[in-house]
C-alpha cells in the first residue's frame, strides 16, 4: 500500500509501517525529513519515493531552478 502525504511526517513513519504502508511519497526534504536517516531506520520495511519539491516544476521554469 502506498501512502501519499505532504509535510514533516519522519514521526509518524513506525505508525505507518505498523499500518501496512509500504511505500511513502513523496517524502519532502524541504519540509524537515531526513530521507538518509530514514532510509537507514526504515529502509527494510519501507520505500520511499519522492524528494522532489512538486512547487518546482509549477512556480520556474526548468532553467530557473537551483
Amino acid at each position: 500500500m502506498l501512502l501519499h502525504s505532504y509535510g514533516y511526517v519522519s514521526d509518524f513513519v513506525p505508525e505507518f509501517i505498523d499500518a501496512g504502508f509500504g511505500y511513502l511519497q513523496p517524502l519532502e526534504v524541504k519540509a524537515g525529513n531526513d530521507l538518509l536517516a530514514l532510509k537507514k531506520a526504515y529502509g527494510d520495511r519501507l520505500a520511499f519515493v519522492g524528494d522532489i519539491d512538486v512547487r518546482d516544476g509549477i512556480s520556474r521554469p526548468i532553467g530557473d531552478r537551483a
